[in-house]
C-alpha cells in the first residue's frame, strides 16, 4: 500500500499525482494498512458493505481486524469519505432486532449510505438455499432489479411495506 502510494504520488509522467479514486474494499483487507498508508494512496472515498450488524454471527465472516466503528473513525479521522452499506432482509433480522441494526449502521456516520435489499443472485449459495426453501420467484425479470425491487426474495420476517419503510426510515 505504502508503494502505491508512493508510486502515484512521484508520477510526473501520467498526472497520476493529482488523481484521487473510489474504490470498493472491505475492513478484512484495509485492515492490513495504516489510515495514512490509504491516505497517501490518494483514496478519497471507499465504499464498505457493512450488510448487517449481525451478520458475523451467521455465517458472514466479513470482519477480521478492526471493528467497523474503528475502521469508520480511522478514515475519517484521515480525510477519506466513506460509503457505507446496509441490507433489509437477511433471515436473521426481525422485527426484535431491526432497529438496533440500522441504528448501529447510522452511528458509524458514513459519508454516504446505501440502503438495500437483500438481493441474493442465481448461483450463490444463498440463492441456491433460498431456491430450496421455495422463497424465490425465479420468473423475476432482471432487468427490474434495482436496490428497492428486490431478487424476488420474499423476506422471511417482514412484510413488503416494512422494509420499504425501514429503508426510508434509515435515510
Amino acid at each position: 500500500m505504502s508503494e502505491l502510494g508512493r508510486l502515484l504520488r512521484e508520477d510526473s509522467e501520467f498526472g497520476l499525482a493529482d488523481y484521487n479514486f473510489y474504490c470498493l474494499s472491505s475492513v478484512r483487507s484495509m485492515s492490513k494498512w495504516s489510515f495514512q498508508d490509504m491516505a497517501l494512496t490518494g483514496c478519497s472515498n471507499i465504499f464498505i458493505g457493512v450488510e448487517s450488524k449481525f451478520a458475523d454471527d451467521h455465517g458472514y465472516n466479513k470482519t477480521h481486524g478492526l471493528s467497523y466503528k474503528e475502521m469508520f473513525e480511522g478514515l475519517h479521522n484521515v480525510g477519506i469519505c466513506t460509503t457505507g452499506a446496509w441490507m433489509i432482509g437477511f433471515d436473521f433480522q426481525n422485527r426484535a432486532n431491526i432497529q438496533e441494526d440500522l441504528e448501529d449502521f447510522i452511528a458509524l456516520g458514513p459519508s454516504a449510505q446505501q440502503l438495500t435489499r437483500v438481493c441474493p443472485f442465481p448461483a450463490t449459495p444463498m440463492w441456491e438455499r433460498m431456491r430450496e426453501e421455495g422463497r424465490i420467484d425465479e420468473k423475476v425479470k432482471w432487468e427490474t432489479i434495482s436496490f428497492y425491487g428486490g431478487g424476488g426474495l420474499a423476506p422471511k420476517n417482514f412484510n413488503e411495506h416494512e422494509v420499504m419503510g425501514i429503508i426510508e426510515e434509515g435515510y
